[in-house]
């Protein structure tokens, strides 16, 4: 995949992007990614939490839809457990 967009299935939370500078987006980072964004969700305290993946150009703000809301178009879904990866905290 290239730059992607995630966001916990139906629930509230942060929207998270990667920038892949037009080159394809390891497994690991889309499924680091996608922890981050179900641990800033009111999905956090799951234990697994859908999450929807796209690539940054099927992400859209639906017409008279609210704030934070969006749709995307040629999403799949992984499941994740909700949190920060240890790689990415620091000391």
């Amino acid at each position: 995949q290239l730059a992607a967009g995630l966001h916990a299935q139906g629930v509230g939370g942060s929207h998270v992007v990667i920038r892949s500078a037009g080159k394809s987006v390891p497994k690991a980072i889309v499924e680091d990614a996608a922890r981050i964004a179900a641990h800033y969700s009111k999905s956090k305290t799951s234990g697994t939490v859908a999450v929807h993946v796209t690539e940054r150009r099927y992400v859209r703000k639906g017409r008279k839809a609210p704030a934070g809301t969006v749709k995307l178009d040629r999403a799949e879904t992984v499941f994740v457990e909700p949190g920060i990866p240890e790689r990415w905290v620091q000391d």
